[in-house]
């Protein structure tokens, strides 16, 4: 059904923009009878009348927009935009148009434009996604905002031959416990039954730490923890509000092991078949939306900790350095070694990400401050 939706949206798109678009001289320098693709099998067509120089891209979100970081962002963004802009960007969130891997299989089928939605999510679709997967390099979002920007132009090398693209990857926090009981040290994860992704990184490393790590599904989460079937799950701070985990989780255990990441992710032909005006103001829309994301989380992590605080109650506990350092080194070297034994052919583009984890980490104050230039 979601599928048939996002086709719907396709051939809507399509002739509103054939119909209501009236001519410019703007450049043209893509071909001119460009228009939606109507079939999965011409993933080089956009949604786009690039004779009138207007594209309209859809960007998916599978969870909500609505007071969150990635609303505010979105919104921001909207109005920075330029008038007269040749190209415009429509989100469909909340899961309308699918799941992470319904909305990325849509932008590989070219009936989407954009997919946004965290690495770890799509795996199992894109197998050097999983790299993201390497726990404890982090202690801040900025610098793994900072890293993962640093590390774009190299991740797309080896995604433009998958036919992907990505526009930005920015953090938007980092994922911690939220837990039944109190844990106060690394000793007391042994035994916990622990809500994961489908994600066998995210198991291996959970289980090094004596978790029972188990996948499931998120819409069954807030029951299993309710009904003591799962003692925790692990999150940014901004579900405890937003799915309502604060309602059966009474501590929130900062441990962070790993950064959420947005992928904005789009058609790598798609993208090339823009006019050279549509790519820069794509570009510099995707820059701006991914700054004010990162900038956001902050601002929203206040309020949310807040409310926590106010209308729940929640315990907030925070793991030291040295207990962190001491899960990084049950941990880390596992999963890098999993990744390089199962997938050889990228054990340099990991290596790579690991040197610039390593540096992102090593110049955090210089990089929060906003004066790091390498």
């Amino acid at each position: 059904m979601k599928k048939l939706v996002a086709f719907c949206l396709v051939i809507i798109m399509s002739v509103s923009l054939l119909n209501g678009c009236g001519s410019s001289a703007q450049d043209t320098s893509a071909a001119t009878n460009t228009t939606v693709s109507t079939t999965t099998n011409t993933t080089a067509d956009t949604a786009a009348n690039v004779e009138t120089g207007t594209v309209v891209w859809s960007l998916t979100n599978s969870a909500s927009s609505a007071n969150t970081a990635f609303g505010d962002a979105y919104q921001y963004a909207q109005e920075q935009q330029p008038a007269g802009s040749s190209i415009q960007i429509e989100l469909y969130d909340n899961g309308v148009l699918g799941g992470d891997l319904e909305t990325l299989e849509g932008v590989r089928n070219g009936q989407i434009n954009i997919h946004c939605g965290d690495f770890s999510a799509i795996a199992s679709s894109v197998p050097v996604a999983a790299i993201f997967s390497v726990p404890f390099l982090f202690t801040h979002d900025r610098t793994a905002s900072w890293a993962g920007a640093e590390f774009l132009d190299i991740l797309n090398e080896e995604l433009h031959q998958q036919n992907l693209h990505v526009l930005g990857v920015p953090s938007t926090g980092l994922r911690n416990l939220s837990c039944n009981f109190a844990i106060y040290s690394p000793e007391e994860i042994k035994g916990l039954k622990l809500r994961i992704m489908e994600n066998e990184y995210h198991a291996a490393f959970w289980g090094a730490l004596g978790a029972q790590a188990t996948p499931l599904a998120w819409g069954e989460v807030y029951i299993a923890l309710q009904q003591g079937m799962l003692d925790a799950e692990e999150n940014s701070i901004a579900i405890m509000t937003a799915a309502k985990m604060a309602e059966v989780q009474s501590y929130y255990i900062y441990t962070k092991h790993l950064p959420q990441y947005c992928a904005l992710i789009c058609n790598w032909d798609a993208y090339q078949s823009l006019s050279e005006t549509q790519r820069t103001e794509l570009d510099a829309y995707m820059d701006n939306l991914s700054t004010q994301f990162v900038n956001r989380v902050g601002e929203r992590e206040e309020l949310i900790v807040q409310e926590l605080l106010d209308d729940y109650g929640t315990t907030f506990i925070e793991f030291t350095d040295e207990q962190i350092a001491e899960m990084r080194t049950q941990t880390s070297d596992l999963v890098v070694g999993m990744l390089k034994e199962k997938m050889p052919e990228y054990s340099d583009l990991i290596n790579q990400w690991l040197k610039i984890a390593e540096e992102a980490e090593a110049n955090k104050e210089a990089i929060l401050a906003g004066t790091y230039e390498n």
